[in-house]
């Protein structure tokens, strides 16, 4: 099976599927990247983010560490680079990254967004780190040794796992989506 048609029916997997320990440590992950993202925003970069995007200005439909809210999209990037701001946020091993910087923005602002609860975040964020993991452990440490960031690479392809508020996407959407993300970051 191609790893795409992998990344597929796992976005389509059904919520109880995911294993009870699976969700403990998505929460856990979640408290984490919360700490981190808290402890970044008052770093320059985080700072600088906020008032890029405050300017840009935009309908505001989700939270931005720091204060403030603004699109779903500008939310995602300002939490995800505020969260990774002091690189202390989790990193698993095998994929060589940092799985929860690179998902729970992306999930928290569609979530937030389209009103979605707390469990189908968690949701959300076990499908984009399971493809994040995949994506990763398929591009190997050799990718990371040329100087790829895997948080930012395998992560592309978590994100537009992640963003989707509703799991009856359309195959032909998610893999459209994926399409793009790839085309996106071979320029």
């Amino acid at each position: 099976m191609a790893l795409i048609d992998c990344l597929l029916a796992l976005a389509a997997w059904p919520s109880d599927r995911f294993a009870q320990r699976a969700r403990q440590l998505a929460r856990l992950s979640l408290l984490d990247w919360m700490a981190c993202g808290l402890a970044g925003a008052g770093e320059p970069l985080a700072v600088k983010l906020r008032e890029l995007v405050e300017d840009e200005g935009g309908r505001p439909a989700a939270s931005v560490i720091g204060g403030g809210r603004a699109p779903a999209r500008a939310a995602a990037l300002v939490n995800g680079a505020t969260s990774h701001a002091l690189d202390f946020d989790d990193t698993h091993f095998a994929h060589v990254g940092h799985l929860s910087v690179g998902v729970y923005p992306s999930a928290l602002a569609a979530g937030e967004a389209t009103g979605a609860s707390a469990d189908a975040v968690i949701d959300a964020f076990l499908v984009g780190a399971e493809a994040a993991i995949r994506v990763g452990c398929t591009l190997g440490a050799a990718h990371y040794n040329l100087g790829f960031h895997q948080t930012a690479t395998a992560g592309a392809l978590s994100r537009s796992s992640a963003q989707w508020e509703n799991r009856s996407t359309q195959a032909s959407r998610r893999r459209t989506a994926w399409n793009a993300r790839c085309s996106a970051r071979s320029a």
